[in-house]
């Protein structure tokens, strides 16, 4: 199950209740309505003009289209159209990225899954393009794969990808389904790609003529020279729907949709180094999972910092949807807090973190909720000034925080 499907409070840490503090009452404004099932927004680094909105498709074809932010006014012509696109249950075009240095090379990158041969399984592939010399338009001739992999089910294709603070590319990938992770594909880390974070070098390749492996492998990346797929950095993921990077430190959050009980919120301080296993399907959140796999509260496990149940508390649903640390300059008194959303209630909450204790846990449903209904926001977005969205997918619209 995830936010795509389905339209995660007990902490793990101490949490502190919001006090009241001078802060910017929250609201949301519609900057892009009857948009076809958008999933994503980015922008391009140092880009304060254009916003880029990912439709996700409804059929086969999806579409990378611009916001003006000026006027708030789509473009007319389409960045890109993205053939073969497998919509079907939880895949689809997902995310893009653009690459660091976007203003001088023009490369961006998108994660999509394709069909492979009209039905399941899928291939999820990340696909680099390039832009035109139209800077509102890509070159739809300029596709080159990155990486691919089969994806054995309709559920949990993830659907992130971003560059960290060290110029990598970063993809979470779910661990293929159905319900349970009974292959165990999760904790396994030799030749499977799934219920992983991967990180590649798209600056080289290590891979020459093999067309579906254009990357490089980072020296740095736990499983190199040892036991292990080289291209691994994290495992022990179910299905993390939408990661970020704080833009001003580099800390990673890892919002990672649950099975029956509980949703969970994960964290890598910014310069840990890689091969984190976060658990599942050992544990779900803090708790003994009872499908195996491995040996419960195993202390090489890393929990999560923030966990809710999908029965009872201060939160409570079925679909975590992962978002940013704020550090934008519209929201005063905001500023280094986590948003976050969970799509089944439609509720919306901020906390902050300091690598101990989540403090200002803070409700801001009644702020941003889009609509009374279940299943709205399937996905936060961040700007190149660093300012927020949610996207409300089913709505076909994009709100500005």
């Amino acid at each position: 199950m995830n936010a795509l499907a389905c339209i995660a409070v007990v902490a793990a840490t101490a949490v502190v209740p919001f006090s009241l503090h001078a802060a910017t009452p929250l609201a949301i404004t519609p900057v892009a309505t009857n948009l076809s099932w958008p999933v994503y927004v980015t922008s391009p680094p140092g880009d304060s003009n254009r916003l880029f909105i990912v439709e996700r498709s409804t059929s086969t074809t999806g579409y990378i289209r611009i916001l003006n932010m000026a006027t708030d006014e789509i473009l007319p012509t389409n960045f890109l159209a993205v053939p073969n696109v497998n919509a079907y249950v939880e895949g689809g075009l997902l995310s893009m990225a653009f690459h660091p240095q976007y203003a001088s090379n023009g490369y961006f990158y998108i994660f999509y899954s394709a069909f492979s041969d009209g039905s399941i399984p899928t291939n999820n592939s990340v696909v680099r393009y390039k832009v035109s010399s139209d800077p509102n338009i890509a070159d739809a001739t300029s596709a080159v794969t990155v990486l691919t992999f089969v994806h054995p089910n309709v559920f949990h294709h993830a659907g992130w990808v971003g560059f960290g603070p060290d110029g990598y590319l970063y993809l979470p990938t779910g661990d293929g389904g159905p319900q349970t992770d009974p292959n165990n594909r999760a904790q396994t880390i030799t030749n499977t790609w799934l219920g992983k974070i991967l990180r590649v070098d798209v600056n080289g390749d290590d891979f020459a003529g093999d067309p579906e492996r254009n990357y490089r492998i980072p020296p740095d990346n736990p499983f190199v020279n040892t036991n292990g797929d080289d291209e691994i950095w994290a495992y022990g993921l179910r299905n993390p729907f939408r990661c970020s990077f704080d833009s001003a430190n580099g800390d990673f959050w890892i919002a990672d949709v649950g099975q029956y009980a509980w949703e969970e919120v994960n964290f890598q301080p910014a310069g840990a180094p890689g091969g984190r296993n976060y658990g599942w399907h050992v544990m779900e959140g803090t708790n003994c999972s009872p499908y195996g796999g491995g040996i419960c509260n195993d202390p090489s496990f890393i929990p999560p910092i923030f966990t809710y149940a999908h029965s009872n508390g201060a939160v409570v649903g079925f679909a975590v949807i992962g978002g940013y640390v704020y550090r934008g300059s519209l929201l005063d008194g905001w500023q280094g807090a986590y948003f976050f959303g969970e799509s089944t209630s439609n509720t919306y909450y901020s906390l902050r973190y300091d690598g101990t204790n989540i403090t200002e846990f803070t409700d801001h449903t009644a702020e941003l909720r889009p609509h009374p209904g279940p299943y709205a926001a399937v996905s936060f977005g961040e700007d190149a000034a660093s300012e927020l969205y949610l996207i409300d997918m089913f709505g076909g619209t994009v709100y500005r925080i």
